[in-house]
């Protein structure tokens, strides 16, 4: 059996970024539903690499792998450039992160991060 979040996650281990995007009406969807209200095909699409931070924290627990990153970090909500309205959460490496920050994503264990761009 397959899982709806499959695709998000081989697209980590391929280092991108994809979201799913209806094909019939072209709305962005994030948590992946299980089809468009429109009846639209879902298609896996690049959101690319870069995007702004929308809320942020600090996470005191960690929910990444151990050793991911350091304890305490920072975790994000980002909506990316090329998807708007759309919030991944991530942690964020080398910087503290600040609303409106402009961020880029790379991958770490599998996993997106977010850096300072």
């Amino acid at each position: 059996m397959t899982d709806r979040f499959d695709p998000f996650w081989a697209g980590c281990a391929r280092g991108v970024l994809l979201v799913p995007r209806c094909a019939g009406c072209g709305r962005w969807h994030w948590y992946p539903p299980l089809g468009c209200p429109c009846g639209g095909e879902l298609v896996w699409t690049d959101v690319g690499d870069t995007g702004t931070v929308f809320s942020f924290t600090v996470a005191h627990r960690s929910f990444l792998p151990p050793g991911a990153v350091a304890l305490p970090y920072p975790v994000a909500l980002v909506e990316p450039d090329a998807a708007p309205g759309v919030r991944l959460l991530g942690a964020v490496i080398g910087t503290e992160p600040a609303v409106g920050q402009r961020v880029s994503v790379d991958f770490r264990n599998g996993l997106p991060v977010f850096l300072n761009s």
